[in-house]
């Protein structure tokens, strides 16, 4: 076929017009972009300042996503759109997302925001009032939710008045609204509220304001988390993770250019100021960007905190494992941290506490760095029983009391004990001078209050000593020693090394059965794994059993520089209980010197054993050398 100049031409238009056709479909294509919602905490204003950044300045275009930024609204809370799938993110305090958690809410912080609260108590320049100590005597208004039960504000507030043990009724407190109205109008002394918000508004009427951050005394609650739902999660990693960078991404240009910011924020406040926006953001920078860790990251030890908080205050009904709570996977992979070591996850029988304080040693003392193991370890939580985690493979390793081991094994689960970290059980059996309970004897006809093994213990004790159970009432034990004060409990089961060291801190006259004075004898804080682990993979069980005893052992040979370990997971702890529960826990780690902590015999399992086949506590029996090992530990 002969081609002609006319033909030629024809062709390229042909193909210039087939070229712009799909260079336009592939431009149109990269433009389509994936509608996402972010429901914010509270009304448009500087506290959102980097989500309006990351949508002004095409940050969450950048990532293929067209975020729409909804306010608050009492017609459907953050919470409740999100859980329902309404929306995809949201910003809430850390404080009620624990107990959206706990509440079977399937939603999970993926960054936090604000790491240093913002609530603060702030009184008038003139008042003196400087410190929570100045507080006696006073009016200190709280803000509180409308049907009058405490929000963040008053949970903090509790919460340092109890660390700083002040007396709370020596103080006026009253319900007051959201502004500075009742301190300007003289109503209060003191009133709490936001540091980016209402001193502020004190200001502006002409006052010099003092404050008192509450986070500066210990009450610290991750403010503002970003969060979504475990399915979105799962099922939509890399949309979470681009959602994620282009917030960061938002927030760090917020930071770095304040007055642009300010300008940004004004489109979405648009009944707000310059200059309350400008105070907001100002305000609200260094407790967002701490300089201490990236912006959104998250520590293991603020979540246990944030959970001890709810728990102390009867707020949280039972504990829950951090790790349901929140994740670092997006963030770990948004700041390239490699993964080098081994993953171990490991579940400890309660909240953290220097109870397990060996744990803590071999972590911060490279010990599990040494065996190339990256370990993390888990509070006690009610999602699942320890040993069903462990089961499950949720968790490698576990912690856990001998009785409920032997019953779960009892039930036909593979499950196998590789050391004994207490060589002797810790629990007691606390009762008020007054009650004159001396001897087992002293429990007929008495109430009792006890959880768990040491309901079963009590059991124990009442079969092997002849005591007649029938008039003996047993009840749910109280968080702490709130049963010992129940006028209606007679007796209040613990351990030695944490509600008897309570009793004794706090000076109470109390009377203390020892179930060892009669009779009864187990190990306590077993570690254990799964028979299948042992099996197809002994050496990573001999990695990380030998560097939890080298912990172990440097606990008990340095005590007095071990008791710190334990802020590392739970910040609010209280030091003084924390140093003398783990001095009184060192008698428990060996019967004397020459003994190697996590050392087990046969004689003492076979004990136990009977003991709880006495009383009906065992579905199936079994030999007694099924469950624990000696390998790794010689």
């Amino acid at each position: 076929m002969k081609h002609t100049k006319k033909t030629f031409l024809i062709n390229s238009a042909i193909v210039l017009v087939a070229i712009l056709v799909l260079s336009s479909f592939f431009l149109f294509k990269e433009k389509e972009l994936t509608d996402v919602t972010l429901k914010l905490k509270w009304l448009h204003q500087s506290q959102f300042a980097g989500n309006y950044v990351a949508k002004e300045n095409s940050f969450y275009s950048d990532e293929g996503l067209n975020v729409n930024i909804e306010p608050f609204s009492f017609e459907e809370p953050t919470i409740s759109a999100v859980a329902k799938g309404d929306v995809e993110f949201g910003i809430t305090g850390a404080d009620e997302l624990i107990l959206a958690r706990e509440q079977g809410l399937p939603l999970k912080a993926i960054a936090v925001i604000y790491k240093i609260n913002p609530v603060v108590a702030y009184s008038l320049g003139t008042s003196g009032i400087t410190s929570p100590q100045d507080f006696v005597g006073k009016t200190v208004g709280i803000e509180r939710a409308s049907d009058g039960t405490d929000i963040n504000v008053g949970i903090l507030y509790a919460s340092m008045m109890n660390r700083l043990k002040i007396d709370r009724s020596q103080i006026n407190e009253v319900t007051i609204g959201y502004d500075a109205t009742e301190l300007l109008a003289g109503d209060t002394d003191v009133s709490t509220g936001y540091i980016i918000n209402e001193p502020h508004l004190a200001m502006q009427a002409g006052h010099e304001v003092n404050t008192i951050l509450m986070a500066d005394y210990g009450a610290n609650i991750y403010a503002d988390v970003l969060f979504t739902t475990d399915d979105m999660i799962n099922n939509n990693p890399e949309l979470v993770e681009d959602f994620l960078r282009a917030t960061l991404k938002g927030w760090q240009y917020a930071i770095e250019n304040e007055e642009e910011t300010v300008t940004t924020v004004l489109k979405y406040a648009v009944d707000s100021t310059r200059e309350h926006e400008t105070y907001m953001l100002s305000q609200s920078i260094p407790l967002i960007h701490t300089g201490d860790s990236p912006l959104g990251w998250m520590e293991s030890k603020e979540w246990e905190g944030t959970q001890r908080i709810l728990f102390e205050q009867g707020i949280l009904s039972r504990p829950i494992g951090s790790e349901l709570v929140y994740t670092t996977k997006f963030l770990e992979k948004i700041y390239s941290e490699e993964e080098e070591e081994e993953e171990v996850n490991v579940k400890l029988s309660w909240l953290h506490q220097n109870q397990f304080v060996g744990f803590y040693a071999a972590d911060q003392l490279g010990y599990y760095g040494a065996e190339g193991l990256k370990v993390d370890l888990h509070s006690a939580g009610y999602d699942a029983s320890i040993e069903d985690r462990v089961i499950n493979g949720d968790d490698q390793f576990g912690v856990t009391i001998p009785i409920d081991l032997l019953k779960k094994i009892s039930s036909g689960a593979k499950l196998k004990a590789i050391a004994a970290v207490y060589y002797k059980n810790p629990t007691v059996f606390l009762s008020l001078k007054e009650k004159n309970i001396l001897s087992l004897k002293d429990l007929e006809g008495t109430t009792i209050a006890s959880i768990g093994s040491q309901a079963i213990i009590k059991k124990i004790l009442l079969e092997n000593n002849g005591v007649d159970s029938s008039n003996i009432n047993f009840v749910s034990k109280q968080y702490g020693l709130q049963s010992l004060f129940d006028e209606n409990v007679d007796l209040v089961a613990g351990v030695s090394i944490n509600e008897l060291q309570e009793a004794l801190e706090e000076n109470y006259e109390v009377n203390v059965l020892y179930p060892s004075d009669f009779g009864f004898d187990s190990y306590y804080n077993v570690i254990f794994t799964t028979d299948e682990l042992i099996k197809t993979n002994p050496e990573l069980v001999r990695k990380f059993l030998s560097a939890t005893l080298k912990g172990w052992e440097y606990v008990y040979e340095n005590p007095e520089d071990s008791t710190g370990f334990v802020f590392e997971y739970d910040a609010r702890l209280d030091p003084v209980h924390q140093k003398n529960m783990l001095q009184s826990s060192i008698q428990y780690f060996k019967a004397d010197s020459s003994q190697k902590i996590g050392f087990m015999t046969k004689e003492k399992w076979q004990k136990l054993y009977e003991d709880l086949d006495s009383v009906g506590e065992l579905e199936n029996s079994f030999d007694i050398e099924t469950v624990f090992t000696t390998e790794f530990l010689e």
